[in-house]
């Protein structure tokens, strides 16, 4: 970060509270009773000072403090991050510095190949519909894949698909009767109905919302089949 002429300041450890994203934790002050610092959760207003007073580039390995639970990527209470700031710059401006100084560190201390290209940019939007988070862990080779058009009422062939899918409701039912004492599977009955029916209000729900102004048939298919 210095060969890229970045300033190393180090920013207050007991300050004033700031809304972040946790709870603080307090450190009463002994010489105004009833009083307490803060200990920072991030190095945001401090930073943000030094770019309006005409700082150009800044940079610290930043203690941060925050009352959390715990997460799968960061310990409890405390952690350190790198934190740097750029004025003026655009956003490829400081993905370029990270994407460098990640690199050099990976290289260095670690034990894996990296490269510059190994960075692969994901569009949010595609994020979220392929992994359901914009932080995926690319090591997972499983996607969320979107199966709305099976159940687009709209499409006759669809509708044929669902029908076909479904499992015969009757056939279940004269499956557990058969195989079952007749004390007990009346009950088992009653029970699986009830299952059904939930699951079939849900799905119906679901359709709704996602295909406003339509109405599901799967129920009618259910009792219609044979």
């Amino acid at each position: 970060m210095i060969e890229k002429d970045f300033l190393e300041v180090q920013t207050p450890i007991l300050t004033s509270s700031s809304p972040e994203g946790a709870r603080d934790y307090l450190v009463p002050s002994r010489m105004y009773p009833g009083k307490f610092y803060a200990l920072p959760q991030a190095p945001q207003q401090f930073k943000q000072l030094l770019m309006v007073s005409g700082f150009e580039k800044y940079y610290q390995i930043a203690p941060c403090f925050r009352d959390e639970d715990p997460r799968a990527d960061r310990s409890p209470g405390e952690f350190y991050q790198l934190d740097f700031e750029m004025s003026f710059a655009s956003q490829e401006d400081v993905l370029a510095v990270l994407k460098e100084v990640t690199t050099h560190v990976f290289k260095t201390y670690g034990h894996g190949q990296i490269t510059e290209d190994s960075f692969e940019k994901i569009p949010y939007r595609v994020s979220m519909d392929k992994y359901g988070t914009d932080k995926p862990d690319l090591r997972n080779p499983l996607e969320l894949v979107d199966v709305s058009d099976i159940f687009d009422e709209k499409s006759e062939q669809n509708t044929v698909m669902i029908r076909k899918d479904i499992p015969d409701l009757y056939s279940v039912i004269a499956t557990v009767n058969s195989n079952l004492s007749n004390s007990i599977a009346p009950f088992l009955i009653l029970l699986f109905l009830s299952l059904w029916a939930n699951l079939l209000n849900v799905f119906n729900e679901s359709t709704k919302s996602s295909y406003p102004g339509t109405t599901s048939s799967v129920f009618n298919i259910l009792l219609t089949s044979s």
